[in-house]
């Protein structure tokens, strides 16, 4: 059996670990907001396809947009199911620097989801085990 101070001591660990990854989440975030400064509309003129494992099929959209009065077309991301269909336009970021390098901010990755589920369990652990210890660190 753990003592009370033992388990504010993990709850704490586990909060602190939450709250890092909700930290470095956040920076990633930022980085890529920096870095992708430029925002532009830009249509889907293919979908790009390749064969993933055993049986199974990843997608990526292919975007035709301007930058400085320049035509450019760039590649998004493989995933497992087609996120935009052709002739759709959307919002996408453009490096400022290397104009060809794109970011897709509203697409929602299954990455991102497990990210902050597991930042969220972990602070909510860590809360729950620092309450039901007493919260003290005493024994």
């Amino acid at each position: 059996m753990f003592t009370n101070a033992e388990v504010v001591k993990m709850g704490l660990a586990l909060l602190h670990l939450g709250l890092f990854l909700v930290i470095a989440i956040g920076m990633v975030h930022l980085h890529r907001r920096r870095k992708f400064s430029v925002r532009t509309t830009a249509m889907c003129v293919k979908v790009d396809e390749r064969v993933s494992g055993m049986n199974g099929k990843l997608y990526a959209p292919v975007f035709r947009y301007k930058y400085l009065g320049k035509s450019y077309e760039a590649r998004g991301k493989y995933e497992e199911k087609i996120t935009v269909q052709l002739g759709e336009r959307k919002e996408i970021r453009i490096d400022p620097v290397k104009h060809q390098e794109i970011y897709i901010s509203w697409r929602i990755t299954t990455a991102r989801v497990l990210f902050w589920l597991l930042a969220i369990i972990l602070i909510a652990a860590g809360l729950l085990l620092m309450y039901t210890a007493g919260g003290t660190g005493m024994t």
